[in-house]
């Protein structure tokens, strides 16, 4: 008798955990960075823990992770070596909108707010510096901001993009491929 009513304590605590209005879903998450992008090498994906990591040139290594319910989350960090570091305020700006373009590369909703995002950025981490958390919101995105310097040591970038997810579905313009002659065989 004692352990029916101890699982039954239970039921509710995981029917608690667990949200039903989940609009993405864990095997919706793919990775971020295109397949035949020309920027990073050494790109992988592991779709078990939602996560990749990729080399971006000499002295740079990323790591991307993804959850989501309600909200997208993308979780970017870029961890640079000491000796690719040049600690003037102008450095982490070119920086960061580098890393947006060669992750986002060829991404037509990056471009959307690219502009914005780069003015947004530029402008917070000029009034915050290094070593201090920062956000902006663009759009139904929120960005989520901090550049980890040690003087002497390396540097971390971390972005987190959290991005709310509307559960109506919005019809795309355009021809389907199916239906599109620039796509057809013939």
């Amino acid at each position: 008798m004692l352990r029916h009513l101890f699982l039954l304590l239970l039921l509710p605590l995981s029917v608690w955990g667990q949200q039903a209005d989940c609009r993405i879903q864990k095997e919706d998450l793919k990775p971020v960075i295109a397949a035949y992008n020309p920027f990073f090498t050494d790109h992988h994906w592991d779709d078990f823990k939602k996560w990749e990591r990729a080399q971006l040139g000499r002295g740079r290594r990323l790591v991307i992770s993804q959850t989501g319910c309600k909200r997208h989350h993308i979780s970017i960090l870029l961890l640079i070596k000491p000796e690719e570091i040049n600690p003037k305020p102008s450095f982490w700006v070119e920086e960061t909108q580098a890393l947006m373009h060669a992750i986002y590369f060829e991404d037509p909703t990056y471009a959307l707010y690219r502009t914005e995002f780069e003015e947004a950025f530029k402008e917070n981490f000029l009034r915050n510096g290094t070593n201090q958390k920062f956000n902006f919101p663009l759009g139904s995105r929120n960005f989520v901001c901090e550049i980890l310097y040690e003087p002497g040591g390396g540097a971390n970038i971390r972005i987190e993009q959290v991005q709310y997810i509307f559960a109506e579905k919005i019809m795309q313009k355009g021809i389907p491929r199916a239906e599109d002659d620039g796509w057809r065989k013939n």
